[in-house]
């Protein structure tokens, strides 16, 4: 599967939208969106999928840049990776919608991810299935700070959190965790899913314990060989001074 470097519909969407090219984007609003695409992109290894952040994404009507896009079903070709991709260009079945997109609002342009009008009308007329809208810094005003939308023939549909204010997402089928400033994702049973690091670390604490437990058996093994061997002597000693060792 190919992709377009499409200049020409990409420079339109920055002249349309030049912020988003000049704009320098906050710390907060940076770790959510690496924090998405890494954990993303490691849960989709080895499926069909492309994981984007920032990618310019448009149709014959519509283009718009998500701050984090999942794209099923597609991948990219070694000649698509050996060069700058610049755009994805829309274009069911081969190059399909993306099934979730995530927009972090910041100070410049908060209200279109949550104004029905705006990106939630966009993403529905693009062929997105779930869209999701964070406010790590409460640019909307009020307590919540996550909402999201799934679409059913393009209309959008509020999802309904939990008890706890999380979002369940039936496209990556994960929780969206609010945290404060920050949101993580967890899975079915409600286990946050680790960072690189955290799986380092994982890894590392298991690789130690492996060790540790590799050293307690030969320690084992060589207690028991000792016991062995002492227990041999005695019954050489014992059948040299002509007492037999198994004798009832």
């Amino acid at each position: 599967m190919s992709i377009e470097k499409a200049l020409n519909p990409i420079e339109l969407y920055y002249q349309e939208y030049p912020e988003e090219r000049d704009m320098s984007e906050g710390y907060q609003h940076r770790l959510i969106s690496m924090y998405m695409q890494e954990i993303l992109e490691w849960y989709y290894r080895g499926q069909a999928c492309i994981v984007t952040a920032n990618l310019v994404i448009y149709n014959a009507a519509i283009k718009t840049s998500p701050d984090v896009a999942v794209i099923k079903g597609a991948q990219l070709s070694d000649q698509d990776l050996s060069e700058e991709v610049l755009g994805w260009l829309v274009s069911p079945p081969e190059r399909p919608a993306p099934a979730w997109v995530l927009e972090v609002s910041s100070r410049e342009n908060w209200d279109k991810d949550i104004d029905p009008t705006k990106n939630r009308r966009k993403y529905g007329e693009l062929g997105v299935k779930e869209y999701i809208a964070f406010d790590p810094l409460r640019y909307w005003g009020g307590d919540v700070r996550l909402r999201g939308w799934r679409y059913r023939d393009g209309i959008a549909e509020e999802i309904a959190p939990n008890a706890q204010g999380w979002l369940w997402s039936e496209q990556l089928d994960l929780w969206l965790v609010p945290d404060g400033v920050n949101l993580w994702l967890y899975d079915a049973n409600g286990t946050k899913l680790p960072t690189s690091k955290e799986r380092r670390l994982d890894y590392e604490a298991q690789r130690l314990l492996n060790e540790e437990q590799r050293l307690l058996n030969e320690e084992q093994r060589l207690i028991n060989e000792t016991q062995q061997s002492v227990i041999e002597a005695l019954r050489a000693k014992m059948r040299a001074n002509g007492i037999e060792p198994d004798a009832p």
